[in-house]
């Protein structure tokens, strides 16, 4: 389908500014939702977190995934939440292992490849939402798990359609970026680092992990946490490892449903290079539009009294048009 192109607000043309300004001012209606902590059985064990809204007969739904150290609660999930349930959508959100309000029921966290909970949650969602079609839209780290759970099930996977939205699609080279010099790049990394940080300290006074608390807090680039807590913890070699089996660029081709990918060309976290445009354009099911800007999750647009977000309405038309929903 074609989509209007992204234009971006009067003062927003700069990266950061698309990145910082929604997540720091921009302000939701309350959406009225209701929290859920759906237990797992085992080997698994320990409960996936959920916010959903009431259940709407007859009509399809979207799973929303967050990015990074994100949750329920993130400006830019609530949005998309708002637009999709606007629309008559059902929608639900899911909350990563640690992300969500339940405590770590394990020393694993969460990282930007694990797919279990998202196939977990979306069979619960089957039962709850009485076999109506379903698809997810995730962001950034969201985004990268969801083309991996679409790429690794291919024909076999549980969704009709996905969204997503500025996706870390080469995980090293996104991992470089964050750790490159620049007051930006070092903003961007403490602002994750601290809560990782915090996460992986708890889990080391919790539980026997190769870590210790010291070390944790010494950690001060994102190759030096992911060395020392993701990869031993979820069975890589190292951070090359963890990162190389688990950017999304390498399952675009197995992709089996229409799919929609948001990106920008100034992404802050992203360079543009790690896009894999060949990829995508060799696969039909799949849709890239890359706009000049609009940040990292930002597509701020539209005039200063009346602020929108281009990413919410691209993804409504496309949803719409996939699952039929012009009714």
């Amino acid at each position: 389908m074609s989509l209007p192109p992204f234009r971006p607000a009067f003062g927003f043309s700069n990266a950061h500014a698309q990145t910082i300004w929604p997540s720091k001012f921009r302000r939701l209606k309350h959406l009225p939702v209701v929290q859920a902590a759906w237990p797992r059985p085992a080997p698994a064990g320990g409960v996936v977190d959920m916010v959903l809204r009431p259940f709407k007969p007859n009509r399809p739904g979207v799973l929303l995934l967050h990015g990074l150290e994100g949750s329920g609660q993130s400006t830019y999930l609530r949005g998309m939440m708002a637009a999709l349930d606007q629309a008559n959508f059902n929608v639900a959100a899911l909350e990563f292992h640690s992300c969500g309000p339940s405590p770590p029921s394990s020393a694993q966290l969460y990282h930007s490849g694990r797919t279990d909970e998202i196939e977990f949650a979306l069979e619960r969602l089957r039962t709850l939402w009485q076999g109506l079609p379903i698809a997810a839209c995730g962001f950034s780290l969201g985004g990268n798990a969801l083309l991996k759970y679409l790429g690794e099930r291919s024909d076999d996977v549980a969704l009709a359609a996905a969204v997503a939205i500025s996706v870390p699609f080469d995980l090293a080279a996104c991992a470089r970026t964050l750790d490159g010099p620049g007051f930006f790049a070092k903003t961007y990394r403490n602002y994750f680092l601290r809560s990782l940080r915090r996460k992986a300290a708890e889990v080391a006074a919790r539980f026997p992990v190769p870590f210790t608390e010291a070390q944790v807090n010494a950690c001060r680039t994102l190759r030096a946490y992911d060395d020392l807590i993701t990869a031993p913890l979820f069975g890589f070699a190292d951070a090359e490892d963890y990162w190389s089996q688990n950017s999304s660029a390498a399952f675009i081709p197995a992709i089996r449903r229409p799919t929609l990918l948001l990106s920008s060309a100034d992404d802050p976290f992203i360079p543009e290079s790690a896009i894999p445009r060949e990829a995508i354009a060799q696969n039909h099911w799949a849709q890239l539009v890359v706009s000049p800007t609009g940040g990292h999750a930002g597509f701020l647009h539209g005039p200063p009294w009346n602020l929108r977000y281009w990413s919410e309405s691209a993804a409504l038309a496309f949803l719409q048009q996939q699952l039929n929903t012009s009714l």
